[in-house]
């Protein structure tokens, strides 16, 4: 119920993958029953393609009770990461991450390319007198949703410096 978000925060993190099943097949439906199932009060998502699946983001946004919903597409305007939120969403800063592996891309054409990586920071406004906000004072809470290099440890790390940097400035 919408009355347990205001006595317990959860959030959920999901890598959606395309929103596609292990076996390659759209799977909006089964996130959908999912997020359903864990009720969260905020998701963050990695791995958003809009172009597989256009609805997909407001389906799941829809049939989790969220209304509030940002999208950012780091790649080319249609893959990357978002949030659903049953509190509304009042400040939204998109930043394309540093760093990232670089690949040879299409393989065998030696033109070299860079996996892009990026931060979507959203702040919500909540309640003021909820158990579980800290800051009280200001009704809001600053969500940070980032998918790091999963290839290269040495670019987590220069991505992983520039989020802590954007996060010093919040």
């Amino acid at each position: 119920s919408s009355e347990r978000h205001l006595r317990q925060l959860r959030l959920v993190q999901y890598n959606v993958r395309g929103f596609l099943t292990p076996a390659g097949t759209c799977g909006v439906d089964q996130l959908c029953s999912s997020l359903r199932t864990l009720q969260p009060s905020i998701v963050c998502l990695n791995e958003v393609d809009l172009r597989r699946q256009p609805e997909g983001l407001r389906k799941l946004a829809d049939a989790s009770g969220m209304p509030h919903l940002h999208f950012f597409g780091h790649v080319q305007g249609r893959y990357g990461n978002a949030l659903l939120s049953r509190f509304p969403i009042v400040r939204v800063r998109e930043v394309h991450l540093e760093g990232g592996t670089e690949l040879e891309w299409p393989k065998g054409s030696g033109q070299m390319r860079r996996i892009r990586r990026g931060m979507l920071l959203a702040t919500l406004a909540v309640p003021q007198d909820v158990p579980w906000n800290q800051s009280a004072a200001s009704g809001t809470l600053t969500v940070v949703c980032t998918h790091l290099d999963h290839m290269d440890e040495a670019q987590r790390l220069v991505q992983m410096s520039h989020v802590l940097e954007e996060m010093r400035t919040l």
